[in-house]
């Protein structure tokens, strides 16, 4: 029976798209688990992650404050040690453990308040600060594979030196944790597990597999405690392969509705060149550049998806059978969503809904019923509101809210923003800033410090064909989102796109 004080286990993946549920629409692809917590869930119908991107997207998920707050503002930078995760916040005694994929920082070492830790990737070694073994040490996932026979590949002395590199195509690095340059770090990448490796090995020894096989492991020794769990699943991110590339039939796959209508350089973000990049070049390796190409790119990705599915379905089988599941919080999103084909675009980092509308639901503990959250809701509440429902107070400097009384009414009512910020070190495109404020009654206002202003209105546009401001510079409805921007941003603290106080 539910007590006042419930466990945690949550649940995220890595670059799934809002609509792979039945709850979002899509009763094709085969997710009976994800499906079957769904149906005891409150789900959020429209949920936003804060940047469309890996890294800044973690951190606001694990800490509750902007990227532009705990500075994790782009990829591959590290989140603070002051700055602490939800596990560094509990007052209660808490079996803690992360499991999978990190990417903020020291990617297979036990950090933040979690007491175990099991990394599943040695592509991020590049990255560790000083002090780290960039050499020698490996993930727990190495090491359960090798367990079981399994060999990292050799390296092929006739390719490249830098092409089988996790940033295959430089010659070297400006990172400042990077001592070495590209063409120096062959004693680096042996006796590593490339991605592309791992996606050929079979399910029995597959990412999914082994999370499934840890966190099942740690529920059972730890289920006369108190825990906080936290499994990260890698897919269904690129490489766009897995043991289930076979699962659906390309043939069978249907493009998007506005695959044919391509971005244009209005359009933030470098979207448009993007788009057209593609026409003519693979993404990631893969082909996309026919409609049947895509249309198998697709298969796959729902591939991915399932493969996911059932290994989440293990481990929520054995939280019912050790009789946990009505004591138990169940958390279930993605850190940002995935294009598949959208405009043409793939992967994630630019402000159309596939790329920043995520799947997020909350199972409390003894939840039978299905609920639909309706309006729009923002990843940065995430911390404050499993902090509020596992009974701990919520620190002042959180910047997000708790979603008890969304839960409590079944609607939202805040303005949600969504935002770009980047990289101190980068020049043209890449050096744009963009914020994106969505509103309750579907409004959707994007500007950017490039000057690449949109505003869209969602009911009547869900395809993101158009673009207002392009019909009316004057347009009524701007000037007041512009100002609910600003007042977001004052609130939040975000100075870092001075640009954007400028006039539309």
């Amino acid at each position: 029976m539910p007590t006042n004080q419930p466990n945690l286990l949550f649940i995220y993946t890595d670059q799934q798209r809002y609509n792979s549920l039945a709850c979002y629409g899509n009763h094709f692809v085969h997710m009976p688990n994800l499906n079957r917590l769904a149906d005891r869930s409150s789900v959020f119908e429209h949920a936003y992650c804060v940047q469309p991107v890996c890294t800044p997207s973690r951190s606001t998920i694990l800490t509750g404050q902007m990227p532009h707050t705990n500075g994790v503002v782009n990829n591959n930078i590290d989140l603070k040690p002051e700055t602490p995760c939800l596990p560094e916040l509990l007052r209660a005694p808490f079996a803690t453990a992360h499991f999978g994929k990190w990417h903020l920082g020291s990617e297979i070492y036990p950090q933040h308040g979690f007491q175990e830790w099991a990394g599943i990737d040695d592509t991020y070694y590049p990255f560790y600060p000083e002090g780290r073994d960039r050499l020698n040490d490996r993930s727990a996932y190495h090491h359960w594979l090798v367990q079981r026979g399994i060999l990292p590949w050799t390296r092929n002395p006739n390719l490249p030196p830098d092409a089988t590199y996790p940033m295959a195509g430089l010659t070297t690095c400006s990172h400042p944790k990077l001592a070495f340059d590209y063409p120096n770090r062959a004693p680096y990448d042996v006796n590593r597990f490339s991605r592309e490796q791992i996606t050929a090995l079979p399910e029995e020894h597959c990412k999914p597999a082994f999370l499934a096989d840890v966190a099942i492991d740690f529920l059972k020794r730890h289920q006369r405690e108190r825990f906080c769990l936290y499994v990260n699943f890698f897919e269904p991110h690129h490489p766009n392969h897995s043991p289930r590339d076979n699962q659906y039939n390309g043939v069978d796959m249907q493009l998007p509705l506005n695959f044919h209508h391509l971005p244009d350089d209005s359009v933030p973000l470098g979207a448009g060149e993007f788009a057209r990049h593609h026409l003519t070049h693979p993404f990631d390796g893969d082909p996309v550049s026919t409609p049947d190409d895509v249309r198998a790119y697709i298969a796959r990705y729902w591939g991915m998806c399932s493969l996911v599915d059932t290994h989440v379905g293990r481990i929520l089988a054995t939280l019912d059978a050790l009789n946990l599941t009505d004591n138990t919080i169940i958390f279930f999103t993605t850190d940002h969503g995935e294009m598949l084909g959208e405009h043409r675009c793939y992967g994630k980092g630019i402000m159309y809904e596939p790329s920043i509308r995520v799947p997020m639901m909350i199972s409390l503990p003894g939840q039978r019923a299905h609920r639909m959250i309706r309006g729009r809701v923002s990843q940065l509440d995430i911390v404050p509101t499993l902090l509020d429902f596992l009974g701990q107070d919520i620190p002042p400097f959180l910047q997000g809210q708790s979603l008890r009384p969304e839960l409590s009414t079944g609607q939202a009512t805040r303005d949600v923003v969504s935002t770009w910020n980047p990289h101190p070190d980068h020049t043209g495109k890449k050096s744009e800033a963009v914020r994106t404020l969505l509103t309750q009654d579907g409004y959707k206002l994007t500007l950017s410090s490039h000057g690449k202003h949109e505003l869209r209105y969602l009911p009547t546009d869900p395809l993101e064909l158009g673009n207002l401001l392009h019909e009316n510079p004057n347009h009524p409805k701007a000037p007041e989102l512009r100002q609910r921007l600003a007042t977001w941003q004052q609130h939040t603290n975000d100075t870092t796109c001075p640009a954007l106080q400028s006039k539309l």
